[in-house]
């Protein structure tokens, strides 16, 4: 479906490493494969996407996955042909987690033994948040960036990804506004 909509190209292969997507496989086989979670591009992100649609005569309108990979250009400096990125700019190759299937996931959770510092949107961009920051503050964001983690391991901080809002109060729990910084490939 996402090819017929424009969103991926045709020759787009799931599970092939160029995307870039680097999960634990406990994570993949028991979430990720039975469709109960998604990854998503982060909300600011998708309601330029609408923006896009809804405002760009259909003649002018690229396909989506054009558009995607212009928005993958932007991330390296590139300037690129799209209107107002400046908003977005901080979202780009940040994705959110999305729940597919709540009744599937009832009192569910992901444990991880590298739970980042909050950051926060200041000056457009992600930074460190002061500590005693809220986790579901205005421009707060907990950020797993998958490739620095890979290049240089963070010392080990326990916590939990809640798949259910359940469990989002436990101690060490993750809230809000959860992203992960995935590398991403200007291949299909």
């Amino acid at each position: 479906m996402a090819v017929s909509l424009g969103f991926l190209s045709a020759d787009y292969q799931v599970s092939s490493h160029i995307n870039g997507v680097a999960m634990c496989a406990s994570c993949h086989i028991g979430f990720f494969t039975p469709n109960l979670i998604a990854l998503s591009p982060a909300l600011p992100v998708l309601k330029y996407i609408l923006h896009y649609i809804k405002h760009t005569p259909v003649g002018n309108q690229m396909p989506l996955h054009k558009v995607f990979d212009l928005l993958q250009q932007a991330m390296t400096g590139t300037h690129v042909a799209l209107p107002d990125l400046d908003s977005i700019f901080p979202y780009l190759g940040l994705f959110t987690l999305v729940i597919l299937r709540p009744g599937d996931v009832l009192r569910c959770c992901i444990s991880t033994q590298h739970l980042p510092r909050l950051s926060i949107l200041q000056n457009n961009q992600f930074e460190p948040a002061p500590y005693m920051t809220s986790q579901v503050g205005e421009n707060v964001a907990r950020i797993f960036d998958v490739m620095a983690t890979a290049v240089n391991p963070l010392p080990k901080s326990s916590g939990i990804i809640p798949l259910s809002p359940r469990i989002q109060n436990l101690r060490n729990g993750v809230t809000g506004g959860c992203q992960w910084a995935l590398e991403l490939s200007l291949q299909h």
